[in-house]
């Protein structure tokens, strides 16, 4: 299954260029000279931001939902772009559990539709995640 990421698409009055940017992907920003241009470099952006991170060992942070104040904003376009499909070579690892601990695993990644190794994955990497940080507190006008 795919994950779509959004870019928001600004057009710079000076240049009359559209800077590209992806708020859920730190640095992954393009450029492009036309809208109809803006599309496929989002998507080249995005591809090499995911490839670049993949090759570096980094996370890959999940789409977020939306941000409407943050659109509205800055005037901004709103471009949903898939992100690539990459393989990734798989290592067998052998692990020793608990047999009870093992029966958890296994109902838990049945009731997601995943393999045990993708749901063991997807925990350990959502266990060594660094901690998002929380919304900034709006304050109350005094």
């Amino acid at each position: 299954m795919a994950s779509w990421y959004y870019a928001l698409v600004t057009r710079d009055a000076k240049t009359r260029q559209y800077a590209i940017e992806f708020p859920d992907l730190p640095g992954c920003v393009s450029v492009a000279d036309s809208l109809q241009e803006a599309g496929a470099a989002a998507m080249e952006a995005l591809a090499a931001w995911i490839e670049t991170a993949v090759a570096r060992d980094r996370p890959i942070p999940e789409p977020t939902d939306i941000h409407p104040p943050y659109l509205k904003k800055r005037h901004a376009i709103l471009l949903s772009v898939p992100a690539p499909a990459f393989k990734v070579k798989a290592v067998p690892v052998t692990i020793s559990l608990n047999e009870r601990v093992l029966d958890k695993i296994d109902a838990a990644a049945s009731d997601a539709g995943l393999t045990r190794s993708a749901f063991i994955a997807q925990a350990a990497l959502a266990a060594a995640a660094p901690p998002r940080r929380p919304a900034p507190k709006k304050r109350k006008a005094a």
